[in-house]
């Protein structure tokens, strides 16, 4: 009997397995179960779908993309420069709270401290001028949610921008990222203000707020109070002497710096900084506001550089621009339920062009993830996602047996070193033991659809997050891909052609039906079971709880003909098959005496023919044998 057909696999494993059940060497053409029964057979076994699960499958996620623009002799790429900035003529003050950045939001050194997560920014957190008080006062009202509790300094800066590598404001929005930060540092001016003057609102009102002294010059940074709390109501307000709207009450010359490309007078501010602790013990900045472009150490405004500080949405309105393309730089994805292959055969993930065809391999920081089961101090249990610590760069990996580990990837265009991400549309597996060729995919997602048109990237659609696929990829017609899903049922028998009856010696109880003849045998028969995927067959095992797994071998075609099917991942067999299913298919096993009792059930697994002589995770269907089963066959 062939345990083992193809070459691939490691036989010895399964030949001495079969050999200690006393499996016999040669398959023979015996009764379909429950057409006919020899002798006094066990009870059915019913094949379902209850124990079915262990699909090769994962996540991918399109993690960020690179904005193709000419930047050569453009002072606003993106179209932010803006002369007013927050100012809105209409209720004639500064809006402010849309400019507000904590830490992950603005890379910039000196680098702000992380606040706690459900951080907030009330939307009437504004800047007045006496527009607003028709006296000549400022006025700054801020308020911010759910801060770590303690006391805060508040500060407005003048401050310029040293430019480390890229400047990081064109470099994100480009690029999504920041690799080099710059360096925020006072131009000019010293420290001043508090603790000399608490700039709070006073209880005078308005008229103590004109009478609040501004220092001549005005410091920078300026400290203008403390607040402590974890909600941060910051009011402050300063008059005289005045120094801002010499001629009229308008924005270019307040106490907020311009946000366009031209020199604003002096003394102008383009920076609210909220920092922890209080002069002279101040501690890092934990809140920036960016009010005006950015400036260079000589008080010359910055290209590209203005307020507020890009965000993520920015880069999403940039993809409006007549004059903005956009590709794909970095995707990121997770695998698991892969076995390893024989012989220190590895599996390879390729990028792939539906369009072109086109591809290379996925070169990617390859990690693994653990998720392992902690206990907290009240006994609660929960799961725990543990990366390994070292990445590798590789396209290539082997597979893991663990049930809790599964394999992530994050491939950029640095990764590929040569073709960029955006140049393709598709993550793939290959087929197991296939090396070197994108041929046979058989796991695959999507993160670019380029609407049929490779070279023009104006009408590429964005995937952001995909479900990896298992089945067949068909290029030609991917939404036509034969995907896998568990499918099947079927039912089996333990035959035996001659028996005795078999009674417990102390008791005399009658225990069952013991076989006799050499030619006992396991008949199994199965329906619908879901094609394999290129590279992968059905197989069948033995399971119990004390013993491994072992092997019968894999399934055939169905009766009369019992033909070896282990190329029905590629081949179709018209009298039982169609183009997505086995529509019947069968095991049948002879063997010596054995004793079944070891064993609980048959389990059918989906096996990559390049894999170990061992079960796989991925169960389709599987039955529970009779429950008293020893050296005899069961009784009633």
């Amino acid at each position: 009997m062939n345990l083992r057909s193809w070459l691939s696999r490691d036989k010895s494993l399964a030949l001495a397995a079969a050999a200690a059940l006393g499996i016999a060497g040669a398959c023979a053409d015996l009764t379909n179960p429950g057409e006919h029964r020899l002798g006094n057979p066990a009870p059915e076994l019913a094949f379902d779908l209850s124990l079915a699960g262990g699909v090769p499958r994962g996540p991918l996620a399109l993690e960020n993309f690179k904005l193709i623009v000419d930047t050569v002799g453009n002072n606003d790429v993106f179209q932010r420069e803006g002369a007013d900035g927050y100012y809105s003529s209409t209720f004639i003050r500064y809006y402010v709270a849309s400019g507000v950045r904590t830490a992950g939001q603005d890379p910039r050194l000196p680098a702000l401290d992380p606040v706690p997560e459900n951080f907030s920014t009330a939307s009437w957190s504004q800047i007045w001028g006496p527009e607003r008080h028709t006296e000549p006062m400022w006025d700054f009202y801020m308020r911010f949610y759910d801060m770590e509790f303690g006391t805060y300094t508040y500060s407005i800066e003048r401050l310029a921008t040293i430019v480390n590598g890229s400047l990081d404001a064109l470099e994100f929005m480009i690029d999504g990222r920041v690799t080099e930060p710059d360096q925020l540092v006072p131009l000019d001016g010293t420290p001043g203000g508090y603790p000399d003057v608490d700039y709070t609102w006073p209880d005078a009102g308005r008229p103590g707020c004109v009478a609040n002294p501004i220092p001549d010059p005005p410091p920078n940074p300026w400290y203008l109070g403390i607040i402590t709390g974890d909600i941060i109501t910051a009011d402050f307000c300063m008059g005289r002497p005045w120094f801002w709207y010499d001629d009229a009450n308008v924005p270019d010359s307040s106490v907020v710096m311009l946000n366009e490309l031209r020199r604003g007078p002096v003394p102008q501010y383009n920076y609210v900084v909220v920092y922890k602790g209080e002069p002279p013990n101040l501690g890092p900045p934990v809140i920036r506001i960016q009010l005006g472009a950015d400036v260079d150490t000589n008080g010359d405004p910055i290209p590209n550089a203005f307020a507020p500080f890009p965000l993520v949405a920015d880069r999403l309105a940039a993809l409006e621009l007549p004059n903005v393309q956009s590709a794909p730089s970095h995707i990121a994805f997770e695998i698991r339920d892969l076995e390893p292959l024989d012989a220190g055969a590895l599996y390879e993930v390729w990028l792939l062009n539906q369009e072109n065809g086109n591809s290379t391999p996925a070169m990617a920081d390859y990690f693994t993830i653990e998720t392992i089961i902690e206990t907290d101090e009240f006994g609660q249990q929960f799961e725990v996602d543990v990366p390994s610590e070292d990445t590798v760069r590789t396209s290539t990996f082997d597979g893991r047996p663990e049930a809790n580990v599964r394999h992530g990837f994050i491939v950029t265009n640095e990764t590929l070193g040569g073709p960029a991400v955006g140049q393709f549309t598709h993550v793939t597996l290959v087929k197991p033991g296939a090396a070197g060729a994108v041929t046979d995919p058989v796991l695959w997602g999507q993160f670019l659809d380029q609407s049929g048109t490779p070279d023009d990237p104006s009408d590429d659609i964005f995937i952001t997050l995909d479900d990896l696929k298992f089945g067949e990829l068909d290029l030609v017609d991917p939404p036509g891909s034969r995907t896998f899903r568990e499918t099947g049922s079927g039912e089996g028998l333990v035959l035996c052609e001659a028996s005795q009856s078999m009674y417990d010696q102390s008791t005399g109880e009658y225990l069952g039906e013991q076989c006799l003849a050499n030619s006992s045998s396991l008949n199994f028969s199965f329906r619908r079971l879901r094609r394999p995927p290129p590279g992968y067959v059905y197989e069948v095992w033995l399971v119990g709880e004390s013993v491994d797994p072992v092997s019968l071998g894999t399934i055939t075609g169905p009766k009369p003909g019992f033909e070896e099917i282990d190329d029905a991942d590629v081949v179709v067999y018209e009298a039982f098959m169609t183009d997505t299913e086995i529509l019947r298919a069968a095991k049948v096993v002879t063997f010596e005496i054995v004793d079944l009792s070891q064993y609980a059930g048959v389990r059918i697994t989906l096996e990559p023919k390049a894999g170990l002589a061992t079960m796989g995770p991925t169960t389709t269907i599987a039955g529970a044998l009779p429950p008293v089963c020893s050296v005899w066959v069961c009784g009633n």
